[in-house]
Parts: structure tokens; C-alpha cells; sequence
């Protein structure tokens, strides 16, 4: 009896021993699942790719988008539809990283759908996506280009705007930098000239009072392509056409109405120019939708000036926006130069809270602040 008593308490102290190591493993396994649950993480980007890729067709060029979270996110590319796309020959791959490569291609070998089109990069894993901003991708073919100088005509102690004029093929990419008046003097862009001389940040140039030592000279204009890098002295040369007949002429534009966009805090030079004798009077003013500041106010204040006809103001402001005017007036007549200026503020745009906790089931509130102008509409997706 007593041996038997002895082994039933050892039999209740295994079975005890038993269900403690299986109590003790089951709390181990949940402690490891309630870790892993922590250590999960949706997927961040950090490197989103750009909002504009624009390349030479004989460069080509690389969109990296990097993700991180836990589990490590799969990267996947879409096309504007928001359907995947996938790697084609010679045009578009994707490669081992997961960045979309375009590498060099003959001009007979562009595709409007692959290199002028709009991608996005979506990131995912087990806890949720995330989806890249837009990324517009521009190609552009290689073609050679020459800038061609005017010859523009004007009297005696006059104003003249000689101008450099860009093929339209090239001209969103090519700025004039610098204006050569030969042999080997340089005029670059700059607020208000030199008193003789003023390159125009718009890339003109302006040569007030000219004179008949003035109509002897010969200017080239330089340029410069954004994306070949390429630096270009116009081929041809110009020469102002001076007119030393006597005869009276009204004023005479060119162009009366003008449409500009500028950024706040950039300076603006707006020209006035007339071909007109006798030398004309300018007058400027405006009509924005501001009424905050008058033409007066910014010349008394010393944000703006006029110099010989020529409107500079040296910080645009949101109160700009708006028309103006230059009204040029001889004995014979005069005529108004209408200016159309459009102001504009990058826009920015951030989401707040930039982490929020929710439960299931739940509402999250999430807040889209936005700055910049102009802006139509705030668009959560």
C-alpha cells in the first residue's frame, strides 16, 4: 500500500511537471507572436522617385524608388491606368532592384506610350501599400538646333529690344545666357543693366538711347540646353537697323499684349519698347486684382522702379498678380503695352498625423494642410 501511495504522488507530480512545461512553451509562442506583431511595420519609402524625369534620347536615364518595412515590401511599378507594367526590349526595363530603367534608344525606337507617359511605384507588404506620387517621364529625341539673332530697326536715342529667337522644337529645354557683343564683350542677365546694356532675365536684350556708334556693332546671343548641357553662340549676328529719316511716326509695338508668369520673390523686368519719333514718354500702371498696392506705392516703397520705360521689380509678390500697362505716348500718337502677369507659390501639401494607431473597426481622422498658389482643388487618395 504504501509503495503504491508513493508512486501515484510521483505520476501526479510528473502530470504537474508535464502541464507547467506545456503552460510555459504556450506562453513562450505567445510572447514571440505578440514581438513579431510589434516589430511589423508598413511600408515606408526612402527614396520616392521624382515628380518630373526628362532625358535625352541618347543619355537615358534610371526612376529609383526604395522602400522599407517589415516584412521587406514588394516594389511593383504601374502605368497610368494603375495597371503593372512590365520590362521591354530596348526601351524599358525593371530591374534586379526594382528601379525603372529607360536606356538609350534610336529615335526610330521611341514609344509615346513608354517615354512620354506617367508611372507610379506602389510599395506592399502584409500590413498595408503605400503609392508613390506621379512621376512624368519625358524623352526627348536629339535634334540639332541654331538660335538666330534679330535685326531689329529703332531712331536716334531710342530704345531697341534685340531678341534670341529659339526653334520651337527646343525651346522649352534652351535658355539664353549671355549675349556676345563683338569682339569678346560679354553682357549677362542682371536686374538693371549696365546703363547701356540690360540682358533681360527672359533672355532679351536691351540697348537703351542707342546711337549711330551703336548701329555698328554685332551681337550673338549664347545658349544653353538644359539636358545635352550644350552651349551654343548663335551663328548668325545681328545689327541694329538705326533710321535716320527725319519723319514723324507714331508709336509702334511690336507686341501689345503679353502673358508672364513669375514666382513670389523672384525679380521681374517687364520691357516697354516703341519704334516712334520724336522720342516717346512711358507711363505705367495696373489694374490687378489687388487693389492693396498701387503702381505709386511700389515706387515710392522701392520695390519697383522704371528705368527709361522699363518696369523692374525686384521681388514679386501674391499681389502682383494681375494686368499692367504701358502706355507710350509722342506728338503723333501713342499706344499701350498690355502685360498679363500670373504669380505663383509652389505647392506643398502634408498629412497629419504622420502615424496614427487605430483599432479595428475604428475611424481614423487624418488632416491634408496645403500651401502655394494657385490651387484648385485638396485631394485625399
Amino acid at each position: 500500500m504504501i509503495w503504491t501511495a508513493q508512486k501515484k504522488k510521483h505520476q501526479t507530480l510528473l502530470l504537474f511537471n508535464i502541464i507547467f512545461v506545456v503552460i510555459l512553451c504556450a506562453s513562450s509562442a505567445s510572447a514571440t507572436e505578440i514581438s513579431n506583431y510589434y516589430e511589423t511595420q508598413g511600408p515606408s519609402f526612402s527614396v520616392e522617385p521624382p515628380s518630373r524625369i526628362e532625358f535625352m534620347n541618347t543619355v537615358g536615364n534610371t526612376v529609383n524608388c526604395i522602400a522599407h518595412g517589415n516584412p521587406v515590401p514588394n516594389i511593383q511599378w504601374l502605368d497610368k491606368e494603375n495597371n503593372p507594367i512590365t520590362s521591354i526590349s530596348k526601351v524599358r526595363h525593371i530591374l534586379a532592384n526594382s528601379s525603372l530603367h529607360f536606356p538609350p534608344f534610336a529615335a526610330e525606337e521611341f514609344r509615346q506610350d513608354v517615354h512620354w507617359s506617367v508611372y507610379r511605384c506602389i510599395a506592399s507588404n502584409s500590413m498595408g501599400s503605400i503609392i508613390s506620387r506621379d512621376v512624368i517621364v519625358k524623352a526627348v529625341v536629339y535634334q540639332h538646333y541654331e538660335p538666330e539673332v534679330q535685326n531689329p530697326g529703332g531712331f536716334i536715342g531710342s530704345n531697341v529690344l534685340i531678341k534670341c529667337n529659339i526653334p520651337s522644337f527646343v525651346k522649352e529645354y534652351v535658355t539664353v545666357t549671355s549675349w556676345l557683343q563683338e569682339p569678346n564683350f560679354n553682357i549677362y542677365p542682371s536686374l538693371e543693366g549696365d546703363g547701356k546694356n540690360h540682358m533681360l532675365p527672359t533672355g532679351e536684350l536691351l540697348i537703351y538711347n542707342i546711337t549711330k556708334n551703336d548701329s555698328q556693332k554685332i551681337y550673338r546671343c549664347r545658349t544653353h540646353h538644359k539636358l545635352t548641357q550644350d552651349s551654343i553662340v548663335s551663328s548668325n549676328a545681328g545689327k541694329i537697323q538705326l533710321t535716320e529719316m527725319r519723319e514723324l511716326v507714331p508709336p509702334i509695338m511690336n507686341d501689345k499684349t503679353v502673358a508672364l508668369t513669375s514666382r513670389v520673390g523672384d525679380p521681374l523686368v517687364l520691357a516697354c519698347v516703341a519704334y516712334a519719333n520724336p522720342k516717346p514718354t512711358y507711363r505705367w500702371h495696373t489694374t490687378r486684382s489687388s487693389t492693396e498696392e498701387s503702381m505709386q506705392h511700389m515706387l515710392a516703397t522701392g520695390r519697383a522702379k522704371i528705368k527709361d520705360g522699363t518696369l523692374i521689380i525686384s521681388a514679386v509678390s501674391k499681389t502682383d498678380n494681375g494686368l499692367f500697362f504701358c502706355t507710350v505716348t509722342n506728338s503723333e500718337g501713342s499706344e499701350t503695352l498690355e502685360v498679363e502677369l500670373s504669380v505663383s507659390s509652389p505647392l506643398t501639401a502634408s498629412v497629419q498625423p504622420r502615424v496614427q494607431t487605430v483599432n479595428l473597426g475604428h475611424t481614423a481622422d487624418l488632416i491634408c494642410s496645403t500651401s502655394g498658389f494657385p490651387k484648385n482643388t485638396s485631394i485625399m487618395v
